[in-house]
C-alpha cells in the first residue's frame, strides 16, 4: 500500500469528533487501515511519534484525549491533571493527524451502560505505580476497551493485513499500525 503525498503548500486538516457515532460513521467510510493512539492530553514527543508512525505506514492517524477519571485514585490529581486542549490539538495537526476524538466523560461512560472489561495484568497492577495506585491500571484499560466493544467507536474489520486485536480480549475490533 503506498501513502499519498500532498505538495508542500498543502493545507491538512484533521477532524475533531465529540461523539462516538460520528466518529463511528466517519471510520466506516475509510478504506485505508486506522492508526489509534489513545491519550489523556498533555501530549509530548512519544504521542507524536505514535502519530507518525501511522502516517509512515499509509494509515489514517487517529488519536484520542480523554482525561480519564477512572484511573484517579485520589480526585484531586484527577482535578490537577493538565488539560490542554487547543495545544494539543495544534501538535496533533502538526503530526499530520488525521482526526481526534475528544469525548466528553458522558460520551465513555454513557449512563446506564456497563462496558467494564477486567484484565489480568499479570501482577503488573501489584508492583511499581499499580502498588501505589490500586485500580489504576484497570482504570486506565476501561477507555480503550470500550471504544473497541462493539458498540463503541473504533470498531469493524476491513480486512488489513496487519491487525491486532483490541486490548489482547479478542473483541471484534482491529487496528492496523
Amino acid at each position: 500500500m503506498t501513502r499519498l503525498h500532498l505538495p508542500r503548500n498543502t493545507i491538512h486538516l484533521m477532524l475533531i469528533f465529540k461523539k462516538v457515532e460520528d466518529l463511528r460513521q466517519w471510520l466506516d467510510g475509510q478504506i485505508f487501515p486506522i492508526g489509534f493512539a489513545p491519550t489523556m492530553g498533555a501530549l509530548h514527543e512519544g504521542h507524536l511519534e505514535l502519530i507518525r508512525m501511522a502516517k509512515r505506514q499509509a494509515c489514517i492517524a487517529v488519536a484520542s484525549i480523554f482525561v480519564n477519571p477512572t484511573q484517579f485514585n485520589d480526585p484531586r490529581d484527577l482535578e490537577k491533571y493538565p488539560r490542554t486542549p487547543e495545544k494539543d490539538a495544534a501538535l496533533l495537526l502538526s503530526a499530520d493527524c488525521d482526526a481526534l476524538f475528544m469525548p466528553p466523560v458522558e460520551e465513555v461512560y454513557p449512563s446506564g451502560k456497563n462496558f467494564a472489561v477486567e484484565l489480568d495484568f499479570k501482577q503488573l497492577d501489584k508492583v511499581m505505580e499499580g502498588k501505589f495506585r490500586p485500580g489504576h491500571f484497570e482504570g486506565m484499560a476501561q477507555p480503550p476497551a470500550r471504544y473497541c466493544a462493539p458498540s463503541a467507536p473504533l470498531h469493524g474489520s476491513k480486512g488489513f493485513s496487519t491487525t491486532q486485536r483490541c486490548a489482547r480480549h479478542d473483541l471484534p475490533t482491529r487496528f492496523a499500525c
